[in-house]
């Protein structure tokens, strides 16, 4: 009879077992999938950080060309504004040019006609006396 109380025993304690065994593989089992896991967020995280370091630096690139654009966008302004102050300039030196040609051209033309009219006089007066 305690033999057989014993051979329970054995069963039960044999059957625990079993279930300790399983349950340590089923544990072990999810441990590895959780490492598996966890390795997989950090390479996600790697990239992640990646392209956020990717994306700070073109930020910082995209910045300094912004910079660099506002820069020469000032100098092309002042660049315009210089040549349009001399093309002004140009255009009032080639305008006073301009009226002191006409003015010139008008007195010449005056002196011009009142000689030829003096000598149309004279010619007619000559003509006349021959």
């Amino acid at each position: 009879r305690q033999l057989l109380e014993l051979t329970d025993q054995l069963k039960i304690a044999s059957a625990e077992a079993n279930a300790a065994k399983t349950k340590i593989t089923s544990l072990k089992a999810k441990s590895k999938q959780h490492t598996n896991e966890v390795a997989t967020i950090k390479d996600e995280l790697t990239r992640a950080t990646e392209e956020l370091r990717q994306l700070k630096s073109n930020n910082q690139l995209a910045a300094e060309q912004r910079k660099k654009d506002s820069a020469e966008k000032v100098a092309a302004k002042k660049e315009i504004n210089r040549l349009t102050g001399e093309l002004a300039a140009t255009e009032k030196a080639l305008e006073v040019q301009f009226n002191k040609d006409i003015d010139s051209t008008v007195r010449d033309m005056s002196s011009n006609t009142r000689g030829t009219r003096g000598q149309t006089g004279v010619n007619s007066g000559r003509t006349a006396m021959l």
